[in-house]
């Protein structure tokens, strides 16, 4: 949905769990990546200090290094300093011109 509406000329951001970008990199590889249909996602980062759900450990452990395999840059929310990661977030994202993911850990 978020694609169609950016191929339609609206700005969209896709809000997923770290669980659901491994089902959407089929997606991304397929369409948006080859397209030039650039996204901003913020995901959350389940998992990633392993005191989560035991379905999380491997996707919360392997979340940045996936995203480094499918060379989507990355940045990870400071909690104190969330303006800063933001920007930098929207820095990569740049109007469009590269899908960029915003990791959100618990307890923001």
């Amino acid at each position: 949905m978020a694609s169609g509406l950016a191929v339609a000329g609206a700005k969209p951001v896709v809000l997923m769990q770290n669980s659901g970008l491994g089902y959407s990199l089929n997606v991304l590889t397929s369409f948006n990546l080859i397209y030039d249909v650039h996204l901003p996602i913020v995901v959350s980062w389940r998992g990633h200090d392993g005191k989560d759900a035991v379905e999380h450990d491997i996707i919360g452990r392997e979340l940045t290094r996936l995203l480094d395999v499918f060379g989507l840059p990355w940045t990870v929310l400071d909690n104190e300093r969330p303006e800063d990661s933001v920007e930098a977030f929207f820095k990569q994202y740049d109007s469009g011109r590269c899908t960029a993911v915003l990791i959100v850990r618990e307890g923001i």
